[in-house]
Parts: structure tokens; C-alpha cells; sequence
């Protein structure tokens, strides 16, 4: 996938909008977006930091329930979740190879189907945290498969195909119109 520098706005099936931008640079991928539902009320903010093998190197989650914070360090994702009845310290285990998900949130899906598309096999099964609409994690395992130009990814009994374009961007971020960063 080539270096990127975008900004885009796409329409979610379920109606929600969502403004994005994805750049990369010497320490990896930057991701940023910002979920409104049909009524143009924020659903959630996201900022998710990739190094540049496509690791998870942080996390920072904003929705109605609160916010998030992760990032790994040795073994162990670890980071905290703020809501209106205080703070909670997360600490998780963190194995080489994990990979993220956000439930709903294309950018997370497609970090990891880049574990398949940039090369890494047909078909791997590695451990997963997902982070609930509740900012409630939980460890599991994720299937990639890879099916033509898309990956399937099953996490429990969720299955979707993750579509993703030739920049790494996901099916869902477009159709309103992209745009690049910078100019020149």
C-alpha cells in the first residue's frame, strides 16, 4: 500500500457520517475520525496510531459512555476508561500479533485485514481485545480469511468482509468525497 495523506467524509449504511483523515509518516499510521448518527449529534471521536508495520501503538476512543485510552507496552495493553462514575484502569494481556477492534468502527477492521492484505497468509486466527459501544473490553479470538479483494473477519458468532482500497481505506469511509492533506 502507498504512502497516505487523505481526508475524506463517507455515509455508513445505518445512516451515521463519518469525517476522516489517514496519514502516514516515519513512525507508522495515523488515523482520525469523528461519527455523527442521522441526526448530526456526535457518536464518537477516534484517534488510533499504527506503527509502521501495522501494530497498534495507541488508542484514544471518545463516545457517549466516555473515554478510552490504550496502549501497549511489553506484554500488556494497558491505558483507562473514564465514565460519570469514575475511572477504571484497564490492564490486558497483549501477545505479539494482537490485533484491536472497535465494535463498529471500519478504521479498526482494517488495520487488522492489513495483517492479510500486505501478505501475511490466506487465512490467521490471533488474539483480539474488542471495545464494546460500552468502553467494556474483552479478550477474544479473530479469524481473517482472505476472499478475493476483501477480508472476512469472525470474531465470535460477528462475521463481516472488510473491503479496503488500494490507500488501505475501508468501503465505508467513502463515497462523500476525499481529498488530500496536503497540496503540492
Amino acid at each position: 500500500m502507498s504512502h497516505v495523506r487523505q481526508a475524506g467524509v463517507g455515509r455508513l449504511p445505518d445512516g451515521r457520517t463519518i469525517t476522516w483523515t489517514v496519514a502516514d509518516g516515519r513512525r507508522g499510521r495515523r488515523w482520525r475520525t469523528a461519527t455523527l448518527d442521522a441526526a448530526g449529534a456526535l457518536v464518537e471521536a477516534l484517534l488510533l496510531e499504527l506503527d509502521p508495520d501495522g501494530r497498534v501503538n495507541k488508542l484514544e476512543l471518545v463516545s457517549a459512555s466516555g473515554l478510552l485510552s490504550l496502549h501497549p507496552e511489553g506484554g500488556s495493553l494497558h491505558g483507562n476508561v473514564v465514565t460519570e462514575v469514575g475511572v477504571r484502569h484497564v490492564r490486558l494481556p497483549w501477545p505479539t500479533g494482537a490485533v484491536l477492534l472497535v465494535e463498529g468502527v471500519d478504521v479498526t477492521d482494517a488495520a487488522a485485514a492489513r495483517l492479510l492484505l500486505s501478505g501475511v497468509g490466506e487465512r490467521v486466527t490471533v488474539p483480539a481485545i474488542v471495545v464494546r459501544a460500552d468502553l467494556v473490553l474483552e479478550s477474544v479470538t479473530a479469524t481473517l480469511t482472505r476472499h478475493a479483494e476483501a477480508v472476512r473477519l469472525d470474531v465470535g458468532t460477528s462475521s463481516r468482509l472488510v473491503r479496503v482500497d488500494e490507500r488501505g481505506v475501508p468501503d465505508g469511509l467513502r463515497g462523500g468525497g476525499d481529498w488530500p492533506l496536503e497540496v503540492g
